[in-house]
Formats: C-alpha cells, sequence, structure tokens
C-alpha cells in the first residue's frame, strides 16, 4: 500500500473511531439523564445534515467539476496554476 493510501486509510480508522466514541458518550448521556434525549436527536440531526452537504457539495460536485469543466469556470483543482 502507498504511503499516501496508507495515511489515508488511517485518517478513516480515526474517524470511525472517534465517531464511535462520540456516539457511545451520547448513548450513555441519555441513559444517564433521559430528559437531555432531544438533545441527543439535535445533535443526530446537525450531523446527519452536514453529512448530507458534505456528499452532495463537498465530494459529488468537486468529481463532476472536475470532470466537466464549463468553458472558463474551470476551478483550481487539478489544473496547472502556471497558465
Amino acid at each position: 500500500m502507498p504511503a499516501d493510501e496508507s495515511r489515508e486509510f488511517g485518517t478513516w480508522i480515526a474517524v470511525a473511531v472517534l465517531t464511535l466514541l462520540g456516539g457511545l458518550l451520547l448513548g450513555l448521556m441519555a441513559m444517564v439523564a433521559p430528559h437531555l434525549l432531544g438533545v441527543v436527536l439535535v445533535i443526530g440531526g446537525f450531523v446527519g445534515f452536514g453529512a448530507v452537504h458534505y456528499l452532495l457539495w463537498g465530494w459529488w460536485l468537486q468529481k463532476t467539476l472536475i470532470k466537466n469543466p464549463a468553458s472558463g469556470d474551470q476551478p483550481a483543482i487539478g489544473r496547472d496554476q502556471t497558465g
């Protein structure tokens, strides 16, 4: 596995572990103080909205712009900055 792929894999592992730990802590908080379940649901809603927003605009749109750049409106992503 090249260094870049190994580094990216390590990043995803760290994100997954931190997400799991955060979920466990929020679940524990909801069990200890049941009236805070609403807070957990609101936080989950924000996280879900952020994930959908990232997938639609951060990941999908970037790949679309790289594949099909509009004439004259090419993004700086993936092209040489000198010309």
